[in-house]
């Protein structure tokens, strides 16, 4: 099954724009949750997202749409971009018994205003910081860790 949602384009904020993305990607990071029940309870656990030869890997349909992709379809592919393995790798230690959460980060262009680039990372041991307003934690990067910098400094 395929979900479409629209954010209506008068949406600016960056905030606001990164708040519902967090909130899809609970969705996926649920659905993850469950992938990696069912194949456990199957005796077949689903590799680990570091352990799996799953790649970052930039969309081809970047800056049209965006995908926020399950770890199933991450596997079949052989790749994702930050959504799918921040997803994927919070969904497991949350099935691990260890608290973590998506945290979504942003670059707004200098001149123009314009959001240029979100990115999600996985925050590990969050904290509410009732003075930021706002979880604090130290952060995980799989993009990172699974080719997004290799990938960059290649196309250069």
């Amino acid at each position: 099954m395929r979900i479409v949602v629209n954010i209506d384009r008068r949406i600016r904020n960056p905030r606001a724009i990164a708040l519902m993305a967090r909130e899809f990607l609970r969705g996926v990071v649920a659905s993850n949750r469950l992938y990696i029940r069912m194949a456990k309870a199957k005796g077949r656990p689903l590799p680990r997202v570091y352990e799996s030869d799953v790649e970052w890997r930039r969309e081809p349909w970047a800056g049209k749409f965006e995908e926020f992709e399950d770890c199933l379809t991450a596997l079949r592919r052989g790749w994702a971009d930050c959504d799918g393995l921040a997803a994927w790798r919070v969904a497991e230690l949350l099935e691990d018994g260890d608290n973590a959460q998506l945290k979504i980060k942003w670059k707004v262009h200098p001149k123009t205003g314009e959001v240029r680039l979100f990115h999600a990372l996985v925050r590990r041991n969050p904290r509410w910081d009732p003075v930021r307003k706002r979880f604090t934690g130290p952060t995980e990067d799989p993009s990172r860790r699974l080719g997004m910098g290799r990938q960059r400094r290649r196309a250069a």
